[in-house]
């Protein structure tokens, strides 16, 4: 995933742009010569909208693109297929409490992370310390089509293959004498010592 420079009537340098006197103004985003797909662009933003549910429209297709603002970064997800060259968009801003299209909670009495996106379960993220390393289960497809086993997560039985294979996840053979992918002797424990997560349209 790339980020592109955008420039235009929106201060795109060090400076911060009031979120506030965000509404109506216009984006240039340059492509350059390669066509662009889900593409991420950020603009430094200052204020308290935590309340406010941001978009960008395109100036040539009316398509509206969902932004998440977050540390004083608004980025906006320039969803599909964009043709090289220079793009713009017209910024909206809509002060309502709203629910956002994806969302990450945290459990009850649990080290997991849900993500839902427009209503949709797409993946869970464990990251207890009573797991060798973090993992994503179950992981979804568009439709909630599963792409990853449930072994040895949900379905201990099912098989005894591969026991460390923990749906999606990191790991390396052989750092620093201990083993970070298999289980055995040597094995390793990956732990998280802190953890952020909050909700948006453009992203979670």
């Amino acid at each position: 995933m790339r980020r592109y420079i955008a420039a235009g009537l929106l201060a795109l340098s060090t400076a911060s742009t009031p979120a506030e006197e965000i509404a109506g103004k216009e984006l240039s985003i340059q492509l350059g010569d390669t066509q662009g797909r889900s593409v991420p662009v950020s603009i430094q933003i200052s204020g308290d909208m935590a309340d406010a549910d941001f978009s960008a429209i395109h100036g040539d297709t009316d398509s509206s693109f969902p932004a998440t603002l977050h540390n004083g970064e608004l980025t906006v997800m320039l969803s599909g297929s964009l043709d090289p060259g220079t793009h713009v968009l017209r910024m909206a801003v809509f002060r309502r409490r709203y629910d956002p299209k994806v969302k990450v909670t945290k459990r009850r009495r649990a080290d997991v992370l849900d993500v839902v996106v427009n209503g949709e379960s797409v993946t869970s993220y464990h990251y207890g310390d009573d797991l060798r390393k973090p993992y994503l289960w179950p992981l979804k497809a568009e439709g909630g089509v599963a792409v990853t086993r449930d072994y040895p997560m949900g379905d201990p039985d099912r098989s005894k293959d591969h026991p460390h294979h923990t749906s999606f996840w990191t790991g390396y053979g052989d750092l620093n004498g201990a083993d970070y992918w298999e289980h055995g002797g040597r094995t390793g424990w990956q732990h998280t010592e802190s953890i952020e997560y909050g909700s948006g349209d453009g992203y979670g």
